[in-house]
């Protein structure tokens, strides 16, 4: 795993110069190229980040950083490290990301740039919502949505509206997570963020699952689907492929559940997403031994044996 990049203080070293020379230096204008060389580098780490290659992710992410460290860029900085605490959030290091964040964070307040704000208080929401606490999580959305004004960027309102629709699934107030996430569905199908739009679908099937209303949550995680593999989005795949098996146990169709996993246990296998390998294996050792398939049961079960870590 890369680490997190930090900038590094250099020494600079004067020359003496015999003689004098009273001319000044010339200035270089590579300014702009160090800013397009940044954005450049950010956006191959973006399509690391979909395609669930974190290490190379990082890796670009981490070159974005010293290109815009290298002009001061402290908008490209904040952006950076935004983006570098994604990837630790969906490693599951959240400690790492909430870190990364909140050195975002800290640019933008003094900057007061509300567009930084915005993004860099809804990302510290989401981590917090990853550690299961919701009242700071909701903390930082209301932050996040007093920073919207007429200049907002939608695809930052519909990534907020998104969140908050989740934490409201999390206090089980089904309704106006529903809400939120068919505003950002609008935003996202209306720009053609169809990652997003993934996204917004997939949370509304875990919404409706909970609710039991399960031909329409089968219904969105269908429709997730499809957008994912529209982008190529492979982590979004293996997660749509996990909730349509889940959906369809609920349904006590194990033939459709197993078909499913096993889809979701390949693409998690060939992105090597251990984590969620050792989630889909589980869940098929389960629904192997529901089928009567033994021996498939037990070869899932070795799988999972490989994967899990030896307690000390």
């Amino acid at each position: 795993m890369c680490r997190l990049p930090a900038v590094a203080l250099a020494a600079v070293v004067f020359a003496a110069v015999l003689g004098g020379c009273s001319s000044a230096p010339r200035t270089p204008e590579v300014i702009h190229d160090t800013k397009d060389q940044a954005a450049e580098y950010a956006e191959f780490g973006n399509r690391y980040y979909r395609e669930g290659n974190y290490g190379q992710a990082l890796s670009f992410f981490d070159l974005a950083f010293r290109e815009n460290a290298a002009v001061d860029n402290r908008v490209g900085i904040a952006q950076t490290y935004n983006s570098i605490g994604k990837v630790y959030l969906a490693t599951g290091d959240i400690d790492t990301a909430e870190r990364s964040f909140q050195s975002a964070y800290e640019i933008a307040v003094r900057l007061e740039d509300a567009r930084l704000l915005l993004q860099s208080a809804t990302h510290l929401g989401e981590a917090s919502l990853r550690r299961g606490d919701l009242e700071l999580a909701m903390a930082f959305f209301d932050q996040a949505m007093d920073q919207r004004d007429d200049e907002s960027d939608q695809a930052d309102l519909a990534v907020l509206y998104h969140n908050i629709g989740t934490a409201h699934s999390r206090l089980q107030d089904y309704e106006t997570a529903q809400q939120f996430l068919q505003d950002a569905i609008a935003i996202n199908d209306e720009i053609r963020q169809l990652a997003e739009l993934a996204a917004n679908h997939y949370m509304l099937a875990s919404i409706l699952s909970r609710q039991d209303m399960l031909e329409e949550a089968r219904a969105e995680a269908e429709t997730a689907l499809i957008y994912d593999k529209q982008m190529e989005n492979s982590v979004g795949i293996a997660a749509d492929l996990k909730a349509l098996g889940l959906i369809a146990i609920k349904q006590g169709n194990l033939e459709d559940a197993y078909d499913f996993m096993k889809r979701s246990l390949r693409v998690v296998a060939a992105i090597g997403l251990v984590p969620d390998a050792r989630s889909v294996l589980s869940q098929l050792e389960t629904i192997a031994t529901g089928l009567g398939l033994d021996s498939e049961a037990e070869e899932y079960r070795a799988q999972l044996e490989e994967l899990t870590p030896a307690a000390h």
